[in-house]
């Protein structure tokens, strides 16, 4: 597996602008980040890139491993002064309930 771009990485910061969907879930409670982001990546179409800041330390685990399990491409993660940035790519087809929550 590839090393993801990470802080101060100029394809990090190229990919967020870059991104076609922004999740703002700075200040939401845990898991909450996690569940905005799927929301934003079952409405995106396929191959499109989901860009997901959040300042909750959960979402550092939850998101990584749930785009794995989904079958979706995490493209990055990038560490920033108030939040972690998680850029994710729509590759699956079909996103069922139970494969949102990994199950």
């Amino acid at each position: 597996m590839a090393a993801l771009p990470n802080v101060g990485d100029e394809r990090c910061f190229t990919m967020l602008t870059s991104a076609d969907v922004l999740v703002d879930a700075r200040g939401s409670d845990c898991h909450m980040p996690l569940m905005e982001a799927i929301g934003a990546v079952r409405s995106a179409q396929l191959g499109q890139v989901v860009a997901i800041l959040a300042d909750d330390s959960m979402a550092r685990t939850e998101i990584p491993l749930w785009a794995e399990k989904s079958g979706n491409a995490l493209l990055g993660v990038e560490r920033r002064d108030d939040c972690d940035a998680f850029l994710i790519r729509r590759l699956h087809r079909s996103l069922s309930h139970a494969e949102d929550i990994g199950r």
